[in-house]
C-alpha cells in the first residue's frame, strides 16, 4: 500500500539505512552532499540494492547458524 505525504513544498529522498547513499531520480545510487543539505528534502530510509543482498545472504547464514562476517570481526576486537 502505497502513502503519499502531503508536504508541499519537500520531497522524500530514499536514503539506505546502512551504506547513506540516496536513491536518485533515475533509478541509481549515490553520495549526497551534506555539506549542502537541502532543507526541501525528507530522508526515508530502506536500504540499497548492494547493502540489500548482503544483508539478505547474511540473514540466511544466520538461518542455517554459520557465523556472518561481521559478528566475527566485532569478537575480535572485543
Amino acid at each position: 500500500m502505497e502513502q503519499k505525504l502531503d508536504m508541499p513544498g519537500r520531497r522524500v529522498v530514499v536514503q539506505c539505512c546502512l551504506c547513506r547513499r540516496v536513491a536518485t531520480d533515475n533509478g541509481k545510487w549515490g553520495l549526497s552532499n551534506p555539506a549542502f543539505p537541502d532543507p526541501s528534502v525528507v530522508y526515508s530510509h530502506g536500504y540499497c540494492p548492494e547493502c540489500f543482498a548482503r544483508v539478505c545472504a547474511e540473514m540466511a547464514l544466520d538461518m542455517v547458524g554459520a557465523e556472518r562476517p561481521v559478528a566475527q570481526a566485532m569478537a575480535v576486537h572485543a
